[in-house]
């Protein structure tokens, strides 16, 4: 399978159909991960978009509004943080952790602590 799938010289009708199979096998995943409440794929999916949006797109705050709202689920995504230190991408870090405390502090004022 994997011959087939990843060579360079397939015509274009068949690399469709290979993509085409391999989207509809992953389909099951992703429905049985949300269906359980599962919420990682998405935060997969707003890590590697903020990483996106911050290196190739050149929109740093949007990658990091995206990082912080990957942040709100779950904290995991931190360890990206130092990762945006280290390639100085300092506006996208901050608007992370604008999003990230913004997302915390409002709902402790109505809340409460």
């Amino acid at each position: 399978m994997e011959q087939l799938l990843f060579q360079l010289h397939l015509k274009s009708a068949t690399s469709s159909k290979a993509m085409l199979l391999l989207m509809l096998g992953s389909f099951f995943l992703v429905y049985s991960n949300l269906h359980l409440t599962q919420l990682t794929i998405v935060i997969l999916f707003l890590c590697f978009e903020s990483l996106n949006q911050t290196f190739h797109k050149k929109k740093p705050l949007l990658g990091g509004f995206l990082l912080g709202l990957a942040m709100c689920f779950k904290l995991t995504p931190i360890v990206f943080l130092p990762y945006l230190l280290y390639k100085q991408q300092r506006r996208s870090f901050n608007s992370a952790l604008v999003v990230l405390f913004t997302a915390i502090i409002i709902p402790n004022i109505y809340v409460g602590w």
